[in-house]
Protein backbone atom coordinates (compact mmCIF):
# COMPACT_ATOMS: atom_id res chain seq x y z
CA UNK A 1 0.00 0.00 0.00
CA UNK A 2 1.09 3.56 -0.67
CA UNK A 3 -0.17 6.97 0.39
CA UNK A 4 -2.43 8.30 -2.37
CA UNK A 5 -1.87 11.90 -1.22
CA UNK A 6 1.93 11.98 -1.03
CA UNK A 7 2.56 13.64 -4.38
CA UNK A 8 -0.31 16.12 -4.02
CA UNK A 9 0.25 17.57 -0.51
CA UNK A 10 2.99 18.75 1.78
CA UNK A 11 0.71 20.00 4.58
CA UNK A 12 -2.63 18.43 5.35
CA UNK A 13 -5.61 19.87 7.21
CA UNK A 14 -6.81 18.56 10.54
CA UNK A 15 -9.21 15.64 10.50
CA UNK A 16 -11.79 17.56 12.53
CA UNK A 17 -12.70 21.24 12.75
CA UNK A 18 -11.82 21.25 16.48
CA UNK A 19 -8.84 18.92 16.10
CA UNK A 20 -5.18 19.51 15.57
CA UNK A 21 -4.11 16.11 14.21
CA UNK A 22 -3.50 16.04 10.48
CA UNK A 23 -4.70 13.30 8.18
CA UNK A 24 -1.73 10.94 8.15
CA UNK A 25 -2.37 9.04 4.96
CA UNK A 26 -4.95 7.58 2.63
CA UNK A 27 -3.72 4.16 1.54
CA UNK A 28 -4.29 2.57 -1.85
CA UNK A 29 -2.64 -0.38 -3.53
CA UNK A 30 0.53 0.36 -5.50
CA UNK A 31 -1.23 -0.72 -8.70
CA UNK A 32 -4.21 1.58 -8.17
CA UNK A 33 -1.93 4.54 -7.38
CA UNK A 34 -0.89 4.57 -11.05
CA UNK A 35 -4.46 5.57 -11.99
CA UNK A 36 -4.80 8.57 -9.66
CA UNK A 37 -5.13 11.83 -11.60
CA UNK A 38 -5.71 14.06 -8.58
CA UNK A 39 -6.29 13.82 -4.84
CA UNK A 40 -7.84 16.41 -2.57
CA UNK A 41 -8.56 17.10 1.08
CA UNK A 42 -11.04 19.81 2.00
CA UNK A 43 -10.35 21.65 5.21
CA UNK A 44 -13.16 20.84 7.69
CA UNK A 45 -14.04 24.54 7.93
CA UNK A 46 -14.98 24.49 4.22
CA UNK A 47 -17.33 21.50 4.38
CA UNK A 48 -20.91 21.00 5.45
CA UNK A 49 -19.89 18.82 8.39
CA UNK A 50 -17.15 19.07 10.98
CA UNK A 51 -14.78 16.49 9.44
CA UNK A 52 -12.42 16.76 6.49
CA UNK A 53 -13.58 15.44 3.16
CA UNK A 54 -11.07 13.46 1.15
CA UNK A 55 -11.29 12.49 -2.48
CA UNK A 56 -9.36 10.83 -5.25
CA UNK A 57 -9.99 11.32 -8.96
CA UNK A 58 -9.23 8.12 -10.82
CA UNK A 59 -8.58 7.79 -14.54
CA UNK A 60 -11.57 5.50 -15.10
CA UNK A 61 -10.95 5.20 -18.83
CA UNK A 62 -7.56 3.56 -18.29
CA UNK A 63 -8.73 1.65 -15.25
CA UNK A 64 -11.82 0.07 -16.82
CA UNK A 65 -10.00 -0.78 -20.03
CA UNK A 66 -7.96 -3.35 -18.10
CA UNK A 67 -9.01 -6.94 -18.64
CA UNK A 68 -8.37 -7.83 -15.00
CA UNK A 69 -8.56 -5.59 -11.96
CA UNK A 70 -7.56 -8.25 -9.41
CA UNK A 71 -3.92 -7.18 -9.36
CA UNK A 72 -5.05 -3.76 -8.11
CA UNK A 73 -6.64 -5.37 -5.04
CA UNK A 74 -4.51 -4.69 -1.94
CA UNK A 75 -5.60 -8.06 -0.53
CA UNK A 76 -4.16 -9.91 -3.53
CA UNK A 77 -1.15 -12.11 -2.71
CA UNK A 78 1.22 -9.89 -4.70
CA UNK A 79 0.07 -6.77 -2.84
CA UNK A 80 0.21 -7.91 0.76
CA UNK A 81 2.52 -5.17 1.99
CA UNK A 82 -0.16 -3.71 4.21
CA UNK A 83 0.59 -0.80 6.50
CA UNK A 84 -2.02 -1.79 9.07
CA UNK A 85 -0.78 -3.32 12.30
CA UNK A 86 -3.83 -5.57 12.22
CA UNK A 87 -3.29 -7.49 8.97
CA UNK A 88 -5.95 -10.08 9.83
CA UNK A 89 -8.59 -7.39 10.27
CA UNK A 90 -7.53 -5.74 6.99
CA UNK A 91 -7.73 -9.06 5.17
CA UNK A 92 -11.14 -9.84 6.69
CA UNK A 93 -12.44 -6.41 5.69
CA UNK A 94 -11.20 -6.82 2.13
CA UNK A 95 -12.61 -10.36 1.87
CA UNK A 96 -16.05 -9.20 3.04
CA UNK A 97 -15.98 -6.20 0.72
CA UNK A 98 -14.89 -8.29 -2.27
CA UNK A 99 -17.64 -10.83 -1.61
CA UNK A 100 -20.32 -8.13 -1.42
CA UNK A 101 -19.06 -6.33 -4.54
CA UNK A 102 -18.71 -9.58 -6.50
CA UNK A 103 -22.23 -10.57 -5.42
CA UNK A 104 -23.57 -7.42 -7.04
CA UNK A 105 -21.19 -7.69 -10.03
CA UNK A 106 -20.12 -4.08 -9.45
CA UNK A 107 -16.85 -4.22 -11.38
CA UNK A 108 -18.61 -5.49 -14.51
CA UNK A 109 -21.47 -3.01 -14.12
CA UNK A 110 -19.07 -0.05 -13.87
CA UNK A 111 -17.12 -1.29 -16.87
CA UNK A 112 -20.31 -1.83 -18.87
CA UNK A 113 -21.57 1.66 -17.96
CA UNK A 114 -18.27 3.19 -19.02
CA UNK A 115 -18.36 1.35 -22.36
CA UNK A 116 -21.89 2.61 -23.04
CA UNK A 117 -20.81 6.20 -22.38
CA UNK A 118 -17.72 5.75 -24.56
CA UNK A 119 -19.79 4.22 -27.38
CA UNK A 120 -22.18 7.19 -27.46
CA UNK A 121 -19.41 9.67 -26.65
CA UNK A 122 -21.52 10.94 -23.75
CA UNK A 123 -23.30 9.73 -20.63
CA UNK A 124 -27.04 10.13 -20.42
CA UNK A 125 -28.89 11.26 -17.29
CA UNK A 126 -29.81 7.60 -16.72
CA UNK A 127 -26.12 6.66 -16.98
CA UNK A 128 -25.25 9.28 -14.35
CA UNK A 129 -28.04 8.03 -12.08
CA UNK A 130 -26.76 4.45 -12.44
CA UNK A 131 -23.19 5.60 -11.75
CA UNK A 132 -24.35 7.30 -8.54
CA UNK A 133 -26.40 4.26 -7.57
CA UNK A 134 -23.33 2.02 -7.99
CA UNK A 135 -21.17 4.51 -6.08
CA UNK A 136 -23.70 4.54 -3.24
CA UNK A 137 -23.71 0.73 -3.24
CA UNK A 138 -19.89 0.68 -3.00
CA UNK A 139 -20.07 3.06 -0.04
CA UNK A 140 -22.77 0.97 1.62
CA UNK A 141 -20.67 -2.18 1.16
CA UNK A 142 -17.58 -0.48 2.61
CA UNK A 143 -19.52 0.66 5.68
CA UNK A 144 -21.10 -2.78 6.14
CA UNK A 145 -17.73 -4.53 5.82
CA UNK A 146 -16.35 -2.16 8.46
CA UNK A 147 -19.22 -3.05 10.82
CA UNK A 148 -18.79 -6.77 10.14
CA UNK A 149 -15.09 -6.60 11.01
CA UNK A 150 -15.58 -4.90 14.38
Amino acid sequence: MVDAFDEFFTDRPATHVNGSKQIDQISVSRGLANYIDFAFILDPSHGAGDHSYVGIDLNLSSLTSRSNLRDLDPGHVQNRNLISTDVKASQAYLAILLKMNDGHNIQFRFQELWQICEKHNRCSDDDFRLFHKLSDLLYKHAKQAEVDCK
